[in-house]
């Protein structure tokens, strides 16, 4: 009762989302790690995924850029900014775009100890999975506003 409560006035946990209300999607581009986790949100939304779909939601590939943002006192690494970029564009089965294309991208700092260069690695590991879980999260909340402006489809599997 109170979790009915607290949504009312807009609040939501982390990574929740309203559903998307779209019947069903192809996808298209991105890295296959990317896809099957996008794959498994829109499932878990309830929205099929497959090819031939009445509207294809197609990315570019995955743009990462790592840069080193501060030295420690003898010059190594002590802090590394990730950045991740992707486009895209839903679009129906013709080709024609639903929407335009848009850029979506995420920043992640995280500290270098040169005592712990394993610990170095583990934490850009879980920054990059941080991040595609934020871009996911981000194109699933962008679905949600897109999908009542849709044109009904009739398709046929």
């Amino acid at each position: 009762m109170s979790m009915l409560a607290i949504s009312a006035c807009g609040w939501q946990l982390r990574g929740s989302t309203e559903r998307v209300e779209i019947d069903s999607l192809a996808l298209s581009g991105g890295t296959p790690e990317f896809l099957l986790q996008l794959e498994q949100a829109l499932e878990d939304d309830d929205v099929p995924v497959y090819p031939g779909a009445p509207y294809t939601l197609r990315l570019s590939p995955l743009e990462w850029q790592s840069r080193t943002v501060a030295l420690d006192a003898v010059g190594r690494a002590a802090e590394i900014e990730l950045k991740l970029r992707v486009d895209w564009q839903l679009q129906d089965a013709q080709g024609v775009a639903a929407m335009m294309r848009q850029q979506i991208g995420t920043t992640r700092r995280y500290q270098v100890s040169a005592e712990n260069i394993t610990g170095a690695s583990d934490e850009e590991r879980l920054a990059r999975a941080d991040m595609q879980t934020e871009l996911i999260e981000r194109i699933m909340r962008a679905l949600v506003k897109l999908a009542p402006a849709l044109p009904p489809v009739t398709e046929s599997r």
